[in-house]
């Protein structure tokens, strides 16, 4: 069995997927392709793995040429599913899309995993959308919340209002460039709340903002370097089909909290064991029923891009979210 990991130098990779691999008992040899010119030495004492007992390729790849894959096509296996995971900026997927959609018309086999979010916009799920369809490609989304253990453990359900809140203390802690280019909203209301409700609930076909509220912590552009209207702080509430429906994420707090209510009733969100690990082990063993699916996906876009344009607030590094409910 073939893993391939798509830009496998990020941060991500190194802090999450690699250690889950590396705890995972399922045989795997893994091509881990980045844009570093590494031998395979170099590339695990860059991603602090000292001791990586599965079958390692470091590959260096430039995802934005022409032709990607060409130059290596011997690493796929032409009679077995080659298992694809992408943690790439989503502006890159189209090219990667169309590269692995040429690879499936002579004959690969592939399963893929994208890592959140799946485009940038709205308007760019639909293009990457056209090309999934238009190679067939086999595509899941990857969100890790859904594999943390009392988010697994959710289905469908009666309930009256449905609260998620996620505040952090750390800023931006070296992602800043993919942050600002995302925030808080996207990162994730769009991302990882909204897959959490579709577990429960997914008929927004009809709902109405309540309050919507963006801020950003002072000292935040500080940080990037330059000006920015990038939120880190949102508090949302929607109502559709009579449920009320809270999200409350942000950074730069007091101290760490992430938890469902729903009827007033709290579950943790269970943050002590690193959810990469089932996530894999169920994508390698195509158990795909707990994945977010496309549909989904381009529901929480709909949803987001519906919301009212909403002036960007300030707040104190240090507070105490409650404080600013």
């Amino acid at each position: 069995m073939k893993l391939f990991i798509f830009g496998s130098t990020g941060d991500l990779v190194r802090r999450k997927v690699l250690p889950a691999l590396h705890d995972l008992k399922v045989p795997v040899e893994i091509y881990a392709l980045g844009r570093k010119a590494y031998d395979n030495k170099q590339y695990l004492d860059s991603v602090h793995i000292l001791k990586f007992d599965k079958k390692l390729n470091y590959v260096s790849v430039d995802f934005t040429e022409k032709n990607i894959f060409k130059s290596h096509l011997t690493i796929f296996d032409k009679l077995n599913t080659n298992f694809i995971y992408i943690s790439l900026p989503p502006a890159e997927l189209d090219k990667v899309f169309a590269e692995l959609g040429m690879l499936k018309k002579q004959g690969y086999k592939l399963k893929i995993l994208i890592e959140k979010p799946f485009g940038i916009d709205l308007l760019h799920f639909k293009k990457l959308h056209s090309l999934v369809t238009e190679f067939n490609l086999d595509v899941h989304i990857s969100d890790h919340y859904l594999f943390k253990k009392n988010i697994l453990a959710l289905h469908k359900q009666t309930f009256s209002k449905l609260k998620i809140v996620s505040v952090e203390k750390l800023g931006l802690e070296g992602r800043a460039s993919y942050y600002d280019s995302t925030g808080a909203l996207k990162d994730m209301v769009q991302s990882h709340f909204l897959n959490i409700v579709f577990k429960l609930f997914d008929d927004f076909s009809d709902f109405k903002v309540i309050k919507y509220e963006r801020k950003q912590y002072d000292g935040y552009e500080s940080e990037l370097g330059k000006k920015s209207d990038t939120e880190t702080f949102v508090h949302l509430i929607i109502e559709s089909k009579e449920k009320i429906f809270e999200f409350i994420t942000g950074k730069a707090f007091n101290s760490k909290e992430s938890y469902i209510e729903i009827d007033g009733k709290r579950v943790e969100i269970d943050s002590s064991e690193n959810p990469y690990m089932e996530k894999f082990r169920r994508f390698l063993n195509s158990e795909t029923n707990d994945f977010p699916d496309l549909e989904h996906t381009f529901l929480a876009w709909k949803i987001i891009e519906s919301l009212p344009k909403a002036k960007l607030g300030h707040y104190k590094k240090g507070i105490n979210f409650s404080e600013m409910l």
